[in-house]
């Protein structure tokens, strides 16, 4: 079986997994009913910065890139998901991926759904984390 830097990747599957979970119990509350997708976006983004920044430090690897991902699943539910790309001294890139379990479609607005209902798929390009002040 393949390995991640010495991990089986159903290990590593297992903890992207479990950081993308603890980073979804982190921005619950702060999920407000009738959100954009804009808004959802945002609330991600320091939990996702804290991602890369734990991934960086642990791996010594450097963030180069990713993807924030808000998909229908029906009228009643969407996932979100992240895939965070990292670059070792090597040339091989990492992946750092996980997707939430369903949440109710409540929390979107009226335009939000009926958008997320006819693309299917929204994707924000994940930035370099900035330092905070």
């Amino acid at each position: 079986m393949a390995d991640i830097k010495g991990i089986d990747i159903g290990s590593a599957i297992e903890i992207g997994t479990q950081l993308l979970m603890q980073a979804l119990e982190d921005v619950k509350f702060d999920l407000m009913p009738s959100m954009s997708l804009d808004e959802i976006n945002r609330v991600y983004v320091k939990p996702i910065d804290n991602i890369i920044l734990t991934e960086e430090d642990k791996s010594g690897e450097t963030f180069i890139g990713g993807e924030f991902i808000i998909s229908y699943v029906d009228d009643k539910n969407y996932t979100c998901a992240h895939r965070l790309f990292f670059q070792g001294k090597g040339s091989k890139i990492e992946e750092v991926a996980a997707k939430s379990k369903p949440f109710s479609s409540a929390y979107l607005s009226e335009e939000a759904q009926a958008e997320l209902k006819k693309l299917k798929e929204i994707k924000y390009e994940i930035d370099e984390p900035t330092p905070e002040v």
